[in-house]
């Protein structure tokens, strides 16, 4: 295996493995975002709820009762944006 395709592979398994770390500069709280897009698959708006992502727990119940389900299948793909730029409105900082 060459030096290039071992260095690309290690590089995707840290991304694949890593969470996204968010610090509050307020107080120091830091907080992991992992797997969003998995927890919005098994739980839907109940996962945006939980975060108190309001705005997007409601669209995404919205969008389900109108889709018979099918938007839970799509929303997880957004998940880990949608909650990331929340925290990040909120002044977190990616760490």
């Amino acid at each position: 295996m060459s030096s290039q395709s071992a260095a690309i592979t290690n590089d995707f398994d840290e991304r694949k493995n890593s969470a996204m770390m968010m610090t509050n500069p307020s107080n120091g709280y830091t907080l992991e975002v992992g797997m969003p897009g998995l927890w919005c698959f098994l739980f839907g708006c109940f996962y945006f709820m939980a975060k108190g992502i309001w705005t997007h727990a409601v669209i995404s119940l919205f969008a389900a009762c109108c889709t018979f389900g099918l938007s839970w299948l799509v929303y997880p793909f957004f998940a880990r944006g949608i909650v990331i730029d929340h925290y990040r409105k909120q002044g977190w900082v990616v760490s």
